[in-house]
This record gives C-alpha cells, sequence and structure tokens, in this order.
C-alpha cells in the first residue's frame, strides 16, 4: 500500500486498519470492471508470485479505491456520546475542506489507475488472452464503449475520464434501443454492431461504426445531463453540484445558463444524427436494408424504385 499511496500511509499505520476496505474496493470497483472469473486468476497469481505485467496496475487502482473507502472513516472516533474528535497539543482535526480535497484527489488517481488496466488489457490483447477468453472479456468485444478512452473519441468532453464514463454507461443501451433502433431498423443495426464486433476495415463500414457510435455517444449524454449535474433534494427541488472554498456546495440552478448548455448539446446530438442518416442514406448499395425505414433520404435527382407497384395512375 506504501508503495502506491506514499506518505499518506505512516509508518506506525497497521495493514488491518485498512484491510476491510480493500475488500469494500475490490467488490465495488475492481471485480466490477474486469469479471469475476478474471479477477480469481489474478488473484491466484498474486498470491502464487508468477509474473503479469498488469498486476501492478491492479494493485494501483485497488490502492487508491481502498484508500477512499477508508478516509471518511478516518477521522473521528465512536464512543457513547456519539462520534468525536480528538486532539492534543501538537495535532488538531483535519478541516473538512482538506478532507474533501483528499478524497476527490484520492477518486481522481483510482480512477485513472482503472482506465489504465482496461487499456493495457486493450492493447495487448495476446498478452492477457485469459481475460478475453472470460465471459465478461467475451461481452466486453460487443459494446460500443468499454473505456473511457473509446468514448472520448467520439464525445470528448469526457476527457478520458473512466468516472465520467461510468457515469454515462448505463445510458448506451437506452439510446441504441429507444434512439437508434427505430431509425435505421433491426437489419441496418445489426450489420454496423457485426461490423463492430469484427473490427471490419471497408471504409464504409467503419465509418458507418463511427458516426453511429457518435450518435449513441451525444444521445447517451443528452439523456444523462441532468443527473450528472444536478441533484434532487428530498423536497423536490434541483440543487446544481459545484464547490466553493474547496468545500463541495450546492447552489440554485442558473434556468437561462442551463437551458442554454442543454440547447448546444441537443444540437450536438441532432447533428450526430444527420450525420448519421445522411450517410446511410448515401451507401445504400452497402445498406440495402434502410431503404425501408422512413428515416431514409434518397439523395437529390435520384429517381425513387418504383418497382413494386404494378398499376399506373394519374391525378388530375
Amino acid at each position: 500500500m506504501r508503495t502506491f499511496l506514499g506518505r499518506a500511509i505512516s509508518s506506525d499505520f497497521t495493514f488491518d486498519s485498512l484491510k476491510p476496505y480493500l475488500e469494500l474496493a475490490q467488490q465495488d470497483y475492481l471485480v466490477k470492471a474486469l469479471g469475476a472469473e478474471y479477477w480469481a486468476i489474478l488473484e491466484s497469481q498474486a498470491q502464487n508470485n508468477e509474473a503479469n505485467p498488469i498486476l501492478p496496475l491492479v494493485r494501483r487502482a485497488l490502492a487508491f479505491y481502498a484508500y477512499h473507502k477508508y478516509l471518511p472513516y478516518s477521522i473521528g472516533l465512536d464512543s457513547d456520546n456519539g462520534l468525536q474528535e480528538t486532539e492534543s497539543d501538537n495535532t488538531k482535526p483535519l478541516r473538512i475542506g482538506v478532507l474533501e480535497k483528499r478524497q476527490r484527489e484520492t477518486i481522481e488517481n483510482a480512477s485513472n489507475a482503472l482506465e489504465s488496466v482496461l487499456l493495457e488489457l486493450f492493447k495487448n490483447k495476446t498478452t492477457y488472452q485469459a481475460f478475453w477468453a472470460t465471459p465478461y472479456g467475451i461481452s466486453l468485444k460487443s459494446v460500443w464503449f468499454p473505456t473511457a478512452t473509446h468514448l472520448t473519441d467520439v464525445l470528448p468532453l469526457v476527457g478520458g475520464s473512466y468516472r465520467m464514463f461510468v457515469s454515462i454507461n448505463r445510458y448506451f443501451v437506452w439510446a441504441e434501443v429507444s434512439k437508434v433502433l427505430p431509425v435505421v431498423g433491426m437489419a441496418t443495426l445489426a450489420q454496423i454492431k457485426q461490423a463492430h464486433i469484427n473490427n471490419a476495415t471497408d471504409e464504409v463500414l467503419v465509418n458507418a461504426c463511427r458516426l453511429l457510435k457518435q450518435y449513441i455517444a451525444w444521445a447517451a449524454y443528452e439523456e444523462a445531463l441532468l443527473f450528472l449535474n444536478v441533484v434532487q433534494l428530498g423536497n423536490g427541488a434541483l440543487r446544481v453540484l459545484s464547490e466553493f472554498d474547496g468545500i463541495n456546495n450546492t447552489k440554485a440552478p442558473d434556468e437561462k445558463l442551463w437551458a442554454e448548455y442543454k440547447r448546444g448539446i441537443q444540437n450536438r446530438t441532432d447533428g450526430a444524427y444527420n450525420d448519421l442518416i445522411g450517410f446511410l442514406s448515401k451507401n445504400v448499395t452497402t445498406f440495402s436494408d434502410f431503404t425501408n425505414q422512413t428515416a431514409y433520404k434518397p439523395e437529390r435527382g435520384r429517381l425513387p424504385d418504383n418497382s413494386k407497384y404494378k398499376s399506373i395512375f394519374r391525378m388530375k
């Protein structure tokens, strides 16, 4: 733990104090990100001192996540009179602002460390075949955004943040089912997804994957936006999350700025939609099933296909 946390762990600090929080961090973050099967493999390798280049990265993520879990309980003592703080002539209780700053930095370091673990798995798939053979590893091959870095490629404002990625992650399936499927159709969606899974190199399929992921990302972010930036109080009122002098705080949202920002995101989502539909409409030779969708926009100057009509009629 001292290898990764340095001076945060004093010389007289005992491992037993942190052990319960290591177990919490393991279950709440690492197992969810890597899958139970691969975590069992890593545990076995660590216990047997087997060589695995990813183990130091995993240990760093686990150390910071465990410290993050521990910090709220690091000050104060439980007694018959409730939670109390102690101080001596040489020490005094830590200021809440300082504690919150350390919590923020700790969770940021932890999430960055976990993102580096995931990127290592993706960059060196042959080295980590054991991971990609697990049920969880196999499932990752079919998702649009397996890491924050993948999401940042089409949604730059994520900035590679694993924390933000996790917050938006739950909305990707919603965006695919509610936004994409009704306009492109099941067959076209399946065709593009298969190209994504197979890492297709055909230029048309590569661009279709990019535009579809771009639309899913912006639609998911637009839906998640309210919940990312605003909390709802017990009385139903909304408050924007903010900071003041290093202390977490809330304030009433500026309705004008909030509405303007939401419109900006909606415009980006609409733009991504138009880019996708325009591209599919221009490449119907590859995506022939898309012509059956109401979103299909034939190119100007191209006559419609009337071959399915068997009768001739005229209008006065």
